[in-house]
């Protein structure tokens, strides 16, 4: 079984299966920090906190970098997208119709809570090219 650690904000040993793309998992929750305020990208702090399950990492998948669970589209594709592009959220869920709205802002989420690391990994890729 692949060991896929979702992000999310409040500790918790939480293990869950049926993820919606419909893979089973077991995941160890990690402690961020919240930010009670924030609305950004929509939603309040129970909306944010229930996207944190969407965005996991797995060696096998993207190198281990952050991702969209149930697809193979890295947290940093979606924000340099974004900002290359110009694209907002509902765009985004235009052009990646596989994806939902939800996911698209547990990116947003992700980033924003993590903006050095996505940045790096950004630079990173732009390197290699």
């Amino acid at each position: 079984m692949m060991k896929l650690t979702p992000y999310v904000q409040e500790e918790s040993p939480l293990n869950f299966s049926a993820i919606p793309c419909g893979l089973t998992i077991s995941a160890d929750i990690f402690v961020g920090t919240v930010e009670k305020n924030s609305t950004r990208w929509g939603g309040n702090i129970n909306e944010r906190f229930s996207r944190r399950l969407l965005i996991g990492r797995a060696l096998g998948i993207c190198n281990g970098e952050p991702v969209i669970i149930g697809s193979r589209i890295s947290v940093a594709n979606i924000i340099e997208t974004s900002k290359l592009l110009g694209w907002d959220e509902g765009r985004l869920t235009q052009e990646y119709p596989h994806l939902s709205l939800d996911e698209i802002r547990a990116c947003f989420d992700y980033y924003e809570d993590n903006k050095s690391e996505i940045d790096a990994l950004i630079e990173s890729e732009d390197q290699q090219f």
